[in-house]
């Protein structure tokens, strides 16, 4: 297993953490596999684990617009900016910076780079001199002195939560249905009693996995959870 590879199943490993602590499974009854992504002995069974990551937006725009994407990209902007005016001369102040909805839906946020940067100096200085100006991508800019000499851009990214779509589950489900009847045909697990699969919702800002409006579905998975931190909600 390469970097990579052990990186990406760590991830796994950290999405699924949530509901091993709710089902009680102790890590030492946890394996790390390839078709599926875990296998964990459960009340004396052996369960075939499958972890999806739902991206709602990315699925809801056939894959052109995603909001991991967008918040990665904005923290390497932030980033360029804290080396920007460490440059200049700034320096003991952390400075928090929050983006309206626009942001989510630039597809080349580079092209805009630029701009968001004059937004931010511009309100910075209007906080300063207590006065507000509205920005078309960022919302809202605070700094605070530090005690020592160090330089930090932060972003906060507050947002109304909303129900996670049944449509977004299903393609979510779909998309690892066909991957079922290979797992099962592998000699390799034959011993597993059962397979779960488990969406994880970690990446999407406003979705609420909890109020979900379900409708019957069909799966070959023996359950099937939705998970997003200590939020968890079995569908089967």
């Amino acid at each position: 297993m390469n970097d990579r590879e052990k990186l990406k199943k760590d991830i796994e490993l950290f999405q699924i953490s949530w509901l091993l602590t709710y089902l009680s499974i102790d890590l030492d009854n946890v394996i790390k596999y390839e078709g599926p992504d875990f296998v964990i002995n459960y009340k004396g069974r052996r369960v075939g684990l499958e972890v999806e990551t739902c991206h709602s937006q990315k699925v809801e725009t056939n894959s052109k617009l995603c909001e991991a994407e967008t918040r990665q990209c904005l923290y390497k902007i932030l980033n360029e900016y804290k080396t920007r005016i460490s440059n200049w001369g700034e320096h003991s102040k952390s400075i928090n910076v929050s983006f309206t909805e626009k942001i989510y839906g630039i597809r080349n946020l580079k092209k805009i780079k630029e701009r968001i940067f004059k937004e931010i100096d511009s309100l910075l200085i209007c906080g300063r001199s207590h006065e507000w100006k509205d920005c078309e991508y960022v919302n809202n800019v605070t700094e605070y002195p530090l005690p020592f000499n160090f330089i930090e851009v932060t972003m906060s990214d507050a947002c109304w939560s909303t129900p996670v779509k049944w449509s977004n589950i299903l393609y979510c489900i779909n998309q690892k249905e066909t991957k079922l009847s290979d797992y099962r045909a592998r000699t390799a697990n034959m011993n597993i009693a059962e397979y779960w699969l488990v969406i994880d919702f970690i990446h999407d800002r406003d979705t609420d996995i909890k109020c979900v409006q379900t409708l019957p579905f069909e799966t070959k998975y023996d359950r099937i959870y939705l998970t997003k931190y200590n939020d968890i909600k079995r569908l089967k």
